[in-house]
């Protein structure tokens, strides 16, 4: 499985709830903004690939990432989405994007690798997400007290 700690969207999430209570002064919607045409944009290719019959796992998979877009940004933006945006966000945001290249650097990721990993965890159905973990482990849950 993918840490989490290696996710940008994950950081994205804390960053917004950080700033939703007004815990930080910056506000990281630019990077939810990025973050978010990223996701809806994997998202319709799964469901391309769905509608090609090119996986069997794809619809499982379309779920998935509805359910991570829908914990990670879906919510921060109906939180946070109204706001404004400053020049001073923008630098906060750019900062944090090069704070992350390096903390993977220092980690031994490089960024393209990890992206290319978990778009192909994505496509191939792998739950080496962990809210894709998480839908998994809940998914059983509710089969388990259907049947």
């Amino acid at each position: 499985m993918i840490p989490s700690y290696f996710i940008l969207s994950e950081w994205i999430f804390i960053l917004s709830i950080l700033y939703y209570l007004n815990i930080i002064p910056y506000n990281p919607l630019p990077l939810l903004y990025i973050a978010l045409t990223s996701n809806i944009s994997m998202w319709f290719y799964l469901i391309y690939k769905y509608f090609k019959n090119e996986n069997e796992n794809s619809k499982e998979t379309i779920y998935k990432q509805l359910f991570n877009m829908t914990i990670i940004k879906f919510i921060p933006f109906y939180l946070i989405g109204n706001t404004k945006i400053q020049e001073k966000d923008i630098i906060f945001c750019f900062f944090i994007f090069i704070f992350y290249s390096i903390f993977l650097g220092l980690n031994d990721m490089n960024p393209i690798e990890l992206y290319i990993k978990i778009c192909k965890s994505m496509i191939e159905n792998k739950d080496e997400l962990p809210l894709y973990v998480l839908y998994s482990r809940i998914r059983l849950i509710f089969e388990n007290k259907i049947e």
